[in-house]
């Protein structure tokens, strides 16, 4: 009986020390040790918080199309696992789902499909406790001068934001808005409520847009009509020394990688590019037979990030690593899906991302597609100490670049 006893407080011990015993996730299953597959229906849009202890996704309920529920979940410390969710919002523009900064998310707002009865808020920039308290307006594009066309019954009692996020380490919003017949330009605000916008691109468009990670640059695409060239520019956040990085001959969107200086650009022939902020440098990053696409930045090592490609053996298109100079490719997802939407955690250990069956066709399908949000653990991550004159240096070692990499000093 004793040697029963100790058996069973060994075994729960054992479960309590070592979780990765456990492969059954309280709100998802565990595919493979380092992956797990959240397990909820209609997911639209999703991102991970700067501290990457949650995540915050956007559902939409079965009849519904175009606004969800807003939920967070909490991550397992040092798993691809999700332990517990809750549901803060009712009522959230289905892929508008932009920013979560410490312990606020900016979103937008709506509760009906077509157009609105009244103007409440939709299609302007919210903010909201990760708890789900003080939900708060951060844009009033519908009345503060931004819209100066009414005629056009499409934009009918609504604002007129198409994209927003917080800029690190301000107390401002640098946000895209047209002026009520689509002519889109890029602007700051702050982000308590009080508005006091301020016009970043002046005279110029900005159909395409783009932010540094540590938000010292803000970027826009001019154009003469939305889908024309683009002249993609760039300035300070208070708007001064404005550059021009380059005209491209066809529509193009930027992407910054952690560096705050390589700009990130590719077009639909599958091509990817790069060139610093000052314009110089242009060069191509992959150029090759198959279709390669940017997804989102590395946010520890300055010159990689994520892009989608159908390189891989099956044809499908997966999520892999690249340098910004195109040299160590590496495959982080697999399978019989099409992986796209995805987005290293703040550590850089994890990835999120989204994914179709193969044989499923957007094209013969209504949205919401039914995707499956998958966490990914794709980096190893042992803290490893050096002393070297009376004086500590962090390094962390990285199995797909297979180097340490200095942290801090």
């Amino acid at each position: 009986m004793k040697k029963l006893k100790f058996l069973m407080v060994l075994c729960t011990t054992i479960l309590i020390l070592n979780p990765l015993l456990i492969t059954k996730g309280v709100e998802g299953t565990t595919e493979k040790p380092n992956l797990t597959i959240f397990e909820e229906s209609n997911i639209t849009d999703y991102i991970w918080s700067s501290d990457g202890k949650r995540i915050a996704y956007i559902t939409v309920p079965e009849g519904q199309s175009g606004y969800g529920e807003l939920w967070i979940a909490f991550k397992h410390p040092n798993q691809a696992r999700l332990l517990h969710k809750h549901l803060i919002y009712s009522g959230a523009d289905c892929d508008s789902l932009f920013d979560y900064q410490g312990k606020w998310i900016l979103f937008m707002i709506q509760n009906q499909d077509g157009t609105p009865s009244n103007y409440y808020g939709r299609n302007e920039l919210w903010k909201i406790r990760f708890n789900g308290d003080n939900l708060t307006q951060i844009t009033f594009t519908n009345t503060n001068g931004i819209r100066t066309t009414w005629s056009n019954s499409a934009y009918t009692n609504r604002g007129t934001v198409a994209w927003g996020n917080f800029i690190p380490g301000t107390d401002l919003v640098y946000f895209t808005a047209h002026n009520g017949n689509g002519w889109y330009k890029s602007y700051t605000c702050l982000n308590n409520g009080s508005d006091q916008w301020k016009s970043i691109s002046g005279s110029k468009y900005a159909f395409t847009r783009g932010m540094s990670p540590t938000g010292n640059k803000l970027l826009w695409g001019h154009a003469t009509y939305w889908n024309n060239p683009t002249t993609l520019m760039a300035s300070n956040v208070d708007g001064t020394e404005r550059i021009t990085i380059k005209a491209f001959p066809k529509r193009t969107f930027p992407l910054v990688l952690a560096d705050g200086n390589t700009v990130i650009w590719s077009w639909y022939d599958g091509n990817i590019h790069a060139i610093d902020m000052d314009g110089s440098n242009n060069r191509v990053v992959i150029d090759d037979a198959y279709l390669n696409y940017w997804e989102n930045y590395h946010p520890v090592y300055n010159d990689t990030f994520l892009m989608r490609s159908n390189r891989a053996i099956d044809g499908n298109n997966h999520i892999f690593m690249i340098n910004s100079d195109g040299s160590l490719i590496a495959q982080l997802t697999d399978g019989s899906y099409n992986d796209e939407g995805a987005m290293y955690s703040p550590d850089g250990c994890y990835i999120m991302y989204r994914r179709l069956p193969d044989d499923f066709d957007k094209a013969t399908s209504s949205q919401p597609y039914p995707y499956e949000l998958v966490i990914k653990s794709v980096e190893a991550f042992p803290w490893h100490w050096s002393h070297r004159h009376h004086y500590s240096e962090t390094y962390r070692y990285s199995p797909l670049r297979q180097e340490y990499f200095e942290i801090y000093a």
